[in-house]
């Protein structure tokens, strides 16, 4: 007779004893209150059970990002990029000698204050 051999099945590896969850609480809640968690949960991109565990282990919930968070995340980022090559350029020319205009300088540092306050302001 063949032996037999261990065969992996595939799948997420066994977590450890000690991670898993076997324990439940059961909470009641009337309908008004199930939506709005129903409605928080889909907001932030999360499981009602996840969301439950995070609110009542930690007291808040951490939301993910909305694609307009992310259309304002990549344009700020792109003017900050523009702002750093400017300002890397003008270290260039003064680390090689060169007159630097301080008031070039000073408007980037504006444009960069300008562009975290409106990001700021449009996320608040």
């Amino acid at each position: 007779m063949a032996a037999k051999r261990n065969h992996n099945k595939g799948g997420r590896p066994r977590k450890p004893t000690e991670e898993r969850r076997s324990l439940a609480v059961t909470i009641k809640f009337n309908e008004r209150e199930m939506q709005h968690l129903r409605s928080t949960a889909e907001k932030s991109g999360i499981h009602l059970a996840v969301l439950v565990r995070q609110l009542a282990l930690k007291g808040t919930v951490k939301t993910r990002i909305t694609p307009e968070e992310m259309v304002l995340y990549k344009d700020f980022s792109r003017q900050v990029r523009g702002i750093g090559q400017n300002l890397n350029r003008i270290a260039v020319l003064f680390n090689i000698g060169q007159e630097v205009d301080i008031e070039k300088i000073t408007s980037m540092v504006n444009q960069l204050q300008a562009a975290l306050s409106a990001l700021t302001s449009k996320l608040n």
